[in-house]
């Protein structure tokens, strides 16, 4: 299904853009609520803890400017 490899390659950018041991140590609801938010994942609810990670993302993504993004995921 075209979301699953969204997800994956969500995964991949994070790592590009964070570096793999950087993101090992993310929280979370960054790592997974980014993927399953981004990768438009159509089932709702998920299986908890993937539902509140993707709110718990969604919110944090909201409140940050998108030129600042990476900038405060790496401040995580």
């Amino acid at each position: 299904k075209p979301y699953y490899v969204r997800h994956e390659l969500i995964h991949v950018l994070q790592s590009q853009q964070l570096g793999e041991l950087p993101l090992q140590v993310k929280p979370q609801w960054f790592k997974e609520g980014m993927a399953y938010g981004l990768s438009e994942d159509p089932r709702h609810p998920l299986p908890e803890p993937f539902e509140s990670d993707r709110a718990q993302f969604g919110a944090w993504a909201r409140s940050v400017p998108a030129d600042q993004f990476w900038a405060r995921a790496a401040e995580l």
